[in-house]
């Protein structure tokens, strides 16, 4: 079990970012980028601590496309600038069983 004491963010941005980094060819700083258009300030070093700290080691046959994020992390939903797309959304990707 990872621990999660003495986080500065909400698990749900970091969940967020790090669904991100694993799903797409995105750079932390893209992703921080992408985060400030969204009215959440985290620095590109803070993204990176988050994948080596929550994302397993690249080992044989795990690779960033191919990993798969735990169940539904949308919930408990994310403020409305920072949620990566409209609520009806997140319900219909977790409804049809992205996330193998």
């Amino acid at each position: 079990m990872v621990d999660m004491k003495g986080l500065r963010f909400p698990i749900e941005v970091i969940l967020v970012c790090i669904r991100w980094y694993a799903s797409y060819p995105l750079s932390y700083r893209h992703l921080e980028k992408m985060m400030k258009e969204r009215g959440v300030l985290v620095d590109h070093s803070s993204i990176n601590h988050w994948a080596i700290r929550f994302l397993p080691p690249n080992s044989a046959g795990t690779s960033r496309s191919n990993f798969a994020l735990p169940a539904c992390i949308c919930k408990p939903p994310l403020p409305p600038a920072a949620a990566p797309m409209g609520a009806g959304a997140c319900k219909r990707v977790c409804d049809a069983k992205a996330y193998k």
